[in-house]
């Protein structure tokens, strides 16, 4: 935080937050001679509870300090009886002394300029709006169509009804006044927001004149550079804008403190937005509530400030005065109070309940015993207090010491102490701060889809939205490192703002999240909790402090988990494939309503156009998307022909379109067609169809290209043959690895004498360093999906010519010197050519297929544990390198599937027992991974083939994908090129539901409170789409959310800030099972061995009931674990509960010394580290749903080693159960 202050400061200006704990670490007024205490009407918790503590210190300690609040609707006599005081004088008996009311001094307001407030009824009367439309009665919360609808007309019939006549019309734009006042619209929320602009686009849309509307979005997850443009006068925007209305759409962001000077007119639809709790779980959602009377009065007063103001609230004058409360329900009775039962324990001045009980509204007492319990969840209260178990107290923790100093949310404080405990204290911070800061991430109205695209980016195949906002940061810091942005040029505001920009981040919140980072840091170091660093310390490989981080982050939001496991949310693959008619669901979306009486084919460029925004964020190439249909549905399959630089964009089997696809869905966007008569349609298929046919042949597709225009692409792929896959016949080929993206993808030469004899032929025709080749004509330009030959350097002397595909070439700059990037077809790999480098491929060249081939290794992946973003790590690709590059092999054909070759290697005198996949399992270089349904398929079929005698196999199999891939493209070149899109007469739109992925991930609570709920994931989280590239494991999947809201009159769950847990058998159990308060094993019927648990804060005794029952959740376990695994994971525990709940450290308010965290580190993350890396049986998982506690016999209980009083330790060992050998 920003620190302005000095010994010689008279005047500080500061936050309720910060005041308040100054005073609650002072317990005095000391240091204040006056405290003047703004906007008391808001009623936010930080307020009320300040009010509690300058009330009792003005009360029980003597000072002189003045105490001054202030606001513009608060109930002013509330305050003056709450802040009474005795009258001074001798009374007998003490009980009889009155009180006196504070004094209350009123300010006229002094409005300069007169304020007129209309209501529904009379907007008719007004004859702005016509009197034969009808209103919905005001009564729920919501906002009709109708209501949207009747706000653009009167907007639009401003200028004709008032302003024309007041200031005359445009000289330029007739139907328009010359003077045009701005709008402020207030709304509950951002779909709101959306909703009304929409409502303004389709009336100007559709009305008789053009409105000239300058539409401005105000609400705090836009940008500060976005903010500032409601405050620009319109006079000093371009001549071409200077006669549009503004009009700006406003959350309650803009309801005080704030003046726009050319605002005259308010539409104040009287909602708002609060933050409430649900009783039964304790989770938090945003409700659409009326606005009261306090909140209108505040929008009232952004205008009459410097002009004359209108006022148009859309609900009837008695509805506002008759229903509508007349002040905000204050904060601490609707909301969690965590931080305020924290303070109370810190202040030590009577237990939670007896101190909350004098605030001003003191809270409810089940609230407070809802809050208590969380506290006792997650570690910052003991079970009991004093010695005693307690439902409304709890002695306070290390740990909530330590969370209760931060100005973070305290379950964003247990983050940052579980990474002081595992010495990844740093990364916490950041991950703490940023999502306790306003979102760093920018998602403008019309980008949203390259913002998500962007985010992903970012994510760096995590799939955690903390973890994204750390890669972002640390790349922010290391910039400001370096100097980057104070290079020659630019300034270094303007070049900070341009990386910004270009990368979706809005700077200022980076900055405030900066200034964050660096307040934690200084409360944490001026209580001695610093990273642990020395000679001693073993440092961390990114790939354990990347499983670290995900460690913490589920520890710290415990118990905030949703699963998909083999019971409820498990994705049967070969139902996912055939619901898209066998297409590859990694590759394949579908769309939905379809019209049945159309010819499919006359419809394909208008789908194609609909997912051109996709395209242009990929620079993929158009013809590369396959489309086919089924009756009513619509199947997009992607195919990225070696296309390395896309192959990295997401960890796992699905590619980066699929996931785009959906989160179009998501945003809404439309898959709008424009219907033809059936007549025209038919006849422009049968022209798209003959001509695709002779396109087929090369020469005549030579003709085409010959007349192509500047802007045209002609597909490679019809250009040359397609490369040369084996056969269904061929079981083992030769083959030599020639280019290794990935262990398990590599491209490959098949030493077959054919392809020897092809690569012999291309290299005569390019000669040594491309000699025999013709320049290329700058003249010409260079289209993605291009064959040239491009450069490739052997070496810094030696430079040769390859074929290659041109995947995107840059569009500014020098023509010579514009960079081309290059995908080369005879070796797999890619690279980068300016122009001037590149060559004309020889005509007799066109006639060889590529010669590499993309291949995938059957059965392995990269291990999770090695790197949790699903990669490879670099050991594992030089081993894999050094023994297949050049190197002569055997390769065993698994399956051929959309021309990528799944197989298994051999060297040259290696042998099937012990194939190179196996080598890397043995190493743990790999993780042994399911094949896909469709290669499976495929394998099938292969092996049913060579079943037959080979002499009655003489045709060869057919390379169906490639031969489609070349028909689809042909089709696309004809209607490009050789057939007329027909023209569009009074057609009619057909709307198209989708895209749908059947990988769409469902996933479901595991907490009691949560059981049946259906969870929705914050749109502009990383995880927003959710897909399963690996839906035939059926290992448990776990997503934690930071923070989870619920929708009071649905069954639906908002989960916010999310990080999926990487996909290791046996992870979630173990993690839930360390960071859980409590557990009780189950096992089976003959107690052979374990099977699960029940998890909570535990069993009440006295009351014979679960001590927080809607948190408690039931564990399956489908891997074993083990009695061993429940010692590691009791020693993890123990060395937590030596920091978190050391009694000591809380009451000498100090942190352990160096010395000591070096140790607690080494043992936790030693222990946990061969917790997770140990091999595990898979077993079949017994769900349980008793939610019961107190099941095992007592002489079936094996006791933890430590023998203890769990109810008096912060976090106690586990009891397990004597398993019968």
């Amino acid at each position: 935080m920003e620190r302005q202050v000095s010994d010689s400061t008279l005047l500080t200006y500061l936050t309720t937050g910060c005041l308040l704990e100054a005073l609650v670490a002072k317990k005095s007024l000391e240091g204040y001679t006056h405290i003047i205490i703004d906007e008391v009407h808001e009623r936010d918790e930080d307020t009320d509870f300040l009010l509690l503590v300058v009330r009792k210190f003005l009360r029980h300690t003597k000072t002189t300090t003045k105490v001054i609040l202030m606001s513009a609707t608060a109930d002013a006599g509330k305050f003056a009886q709450y802040f009474n005081s005795p009258v001074t004088g001798d009374f007998p008996i003490a009980a009889e002394r009155p009180f006196r009311n504070a004094p209350i001094i009123e300010v006229d307001p002094g409005e300069p300029h007169a304020i007129r407030v209309y209501y529904k009824e009379q907007l008719q009367e007004l004859e702005f709006l016509a009197t034969s439309m009808h209103y919905p009665d005001d009564g729920e919360p919501t906002i009709h169509k109708l209501k949207y609808d009747a706000v653009a007309k009167l907007i639009s019939a401003i200028d004709g009804k008032r302003e024309i006549q007041r200031y005359g019309r445009h000289p330029e734009y007739e139907n328009i006044s010359s003077v045009r006042s701005a709008f402020l619209i207030f709304l509950p929320g951002v779909g709101e927001i959306e909703s009304m602009h929409k409502a303004l686009l389709d009336y100007d849309s559709t009305a008789d004149h053009k409105n000239y509307w300058y539409i401005l979005p105000l609400h705090s997850r836009i940008t500060s550079e976005e903010q500032s443009r409601v405050f620009q006068p319109m006079s000093s925007l371009t001549p071409n804008l200077r006669h549009f209305r503004k009009i700006i759409l406003s959350t309650n962001i803009a309801e005080s403190s704030l003046t726009v000077p050319d605002i005259t007119y308010i539409v104040d639809f009287c909602l708002m937005k609060q933050l409430v709790t649900d009783p039964e779980t304790n989770f938090c959602s945003l409700k659409v509530e009326w606005a009261p009377k306090s909140s209108c009065v505040q929008r009232r007063g952004r205008v009459g400030r410097v002009n004359e103001g209108v006022v148009y609230r859309m609900i009837s004058e008695s509805f506002y005065y008759n229903v509508l409360p007349d002040d905000v329900t204050p904060e601490i009775l609707r909301c969690p109070l965590e931080q305020a039962v924290l303070r109370t324990k810190l202040l030590d001045l009577g237990s939670p309940v007896s101190l909350l009980a004098l605030v001003i509204d003191p809270p409810r007492l089940d609230n407070i015993a809802r809050t208590i319990l969380t506290l006792k969840e997650m570690g910052a209260l003991f079970a009991t207090a004093n010695g005693a178990v307690s439902a409304l107290d709890g002695d306070l923790s290390y740990l909530g010491r330590v969370v209760s100093r931060l100005p973070i949310d305290v379950h964003l404080g247990k983050l940052v102490m579980l990474g002081y405990v595992f010495n990844i204290l740093e990364e916490c911070i950041i991950m703490a701060a940023g999502l306790s800061s306003k979102n760093i991430f920018t998602s403008p109205y019309q980008k949203k889809l390259l913002a998500y695209q962007v985010k992903m980016a970012w994510a760096e195949g995590s799939f955690s939205d903390p973890i994204t906002i750390l890669n972002a940061y640390q790349v922010y810091k290391n910039y400001e490192y370096k100097e980057h942005f104070k290079r020659s040029g630019e300034s270094e505001r303007m070049r900070e703002q341009r990386w910004a920009d270009d990368h979706f981040i809005q700077l200022k919140a980076l900055k405030d999240m900066d200034l964050l980072v660096k307040e934690i840091k200084q409360r944490l170091s001026s209580i001695g909790i610093e990273e642990a660093i020395g000679p001693n310390i073993r440092p961390l490989t990114e790939s354990q402090k990347a499983l670290l981080l995900r460690v913490v982050l589920y520890g710290a939001f415990y118990p905030n988990y949703f699963t998909r496991d083999a019971v409820s949310g498990q994705i049967d693959e070969r139902e996912a494939v055939k619901s898209l008619c066998g297409l590859d669901p990694f590759r394949t979306v579908r769309l939905q309503g379809f019209p049945v009486d159309q010819p499919p084919k006359a419809y394909v460029r208008q789908i194609k156009n609909n997912m051109s925004e996709i395209f242009n964020m990929l620079k993929e190439d158009t013809w590369n998307a396959k489309i086919t249909f089924d009756s009513q549905r619509v199947f997009l399959q992607f195919h990225q022909e070696g296309n390395p630089f896309q192959h990295k964009r997401v960890p796992g089997r699905i590619c980066l379109p699929v996931y785009l696809a959906v989160k179009q869905k998501q945003l809404g966007s439309n898959y709008l067609l424009q219907l033809l008569d059936r007549r025209v349609a038919e006849k422009y298929t049968s022209q798209v169809e003959e001509s695709a046919k002779r396109l087929l042949n090369v020469s005549d597709v030579e003709s085409v290209v010959s007349s192509v225009s500047s802007r045209s692409e002609v597909p490679y792929v019809l250009q040359i043959p397609a490369p040369r896959l084996p056969e269904l016949h061929e079981k083992e080929i030769a083959v030599s690895v020639c280019h290794v993206e990935e262990p398990n993808h590599f491209w490959c030469h098949r030493l077959e004498e054919r392809s020897k004899q092809d690569y012999t032929h291309i290299n005569k025709s390019i000669g040594p360093q491309g000699r025999y080749l013709e320049k290329w004509d700058l003249s010409m330009p260079v289209h993605k999906g291009k064959l040239v030959m491009g450069p490739y350097s052997v070496n810094s002397d030696l430079v040769e010519y390859y074929r290659a595909k041109v995947l995107s070439a840059q569009q500014h700059g020098s023509i010579p010197d514009r960079l081309v990037r290059l995908y080369f077809i005879d070796f797999g790999n890619a690279g980068e050519a300016c122009i001037k480098d590149l060559r004309v491929v020889p005509e007799a060249l066109l006639k060889f297929p590529p010669l590499a081939i993309e291949c995938y290794l059957t059965g392995v992946g990269p291990s999770l544990i090695k790197d949790p973003k699903g990669k490879w790590t670099k050991s594992a690709k030089e081993w894999f390198e050094a023994l297949t590059v050049d190197q002569q092999l055997t390769a065993k054909v698994f399956s051929v599937v959309n021309g990528i070759t799944t197989m298994d290697l051999i060297g040259e005198r290696g042998n099937w027992d012990n194939p190179i996949s196996s080598q890397m399992l043995a190493l743990n270089y790999a993780v042994r991974v399911e094949e896909s349904f469709m290669n499976k398929q495929d394998n099938e079929q292969r092996q049913s083939a060579q079943e037959v005698k080979p002499n009655s196999h003489m045709a060869r199999y057919k390379q169906r994908e490639l031969e489609e891939q070349r028909s689809v493209a042909a089709e696309f070149l004809a209607m490009e090129h050789e057939v007329n899109e027909p023209k569009y007469y009074n057609t009619t739109l057909k709307k198209l539901q989708g895209p749908f992925s059947p990988l769409e991930m469902r996933m479901y609570g595991k907490v009691h409170a949560l059981l049946g709920s259906i969870l929705k994931i914050e749109d502009d989280s990383v995880n927003s789409v959710m897909l399963d590239d690996q839906p035939g494991d059926s290992h448990e999947r776990v997503l934690v959310a930071a923070h989870i809201g619920s929708q009071l009159t649905t069954n639906r769950v908002i989960a916010r800030s999310t990080t999926l847990l990487p996909n290791i058998p046996g992870l979630p159990a173990i993690l839930t099972l360390l960071f859980a308060p409590r557990a009780e094993f189950r096992a089976d019927a003959n107690r052979t061995s374990l099977t699960g648990a029940i998890c909570g804060l535990g069993y009440d005794r006295e009351r014979k009931q679960s001590f927080y029952p809607e948190h408690d959740m039931e564990v399956a376990f489908d891997t074993e674990i083990s009695l061993s695994d429940v010692l590691l994971i009791n020693k993890i525990r123990f060395w937590l509960n030596s920091v978190m709940g050391a009694a000591s450290y809380s009451l000498h308010h100090a942190a352990p010394s160096k010395e000591r965290m070096r140790e607690v580190s080494q043992k936790t993350i030693g222990f946990l580290f061969e917790l997770i890396t140990k091999p595990r049986k898979d077993i079949e998982a017994i769900a349980s749903t008793s939610y019961k506690w107190n099941l095992v016999k007592p002489e079936h209980v094996l006791q933890s080693d430590v023998a203890e009083s769990q109810l008096d330790t912060l976090i106690p060992l586990h009891d397990c159960i004597k398993i019968v050998p």
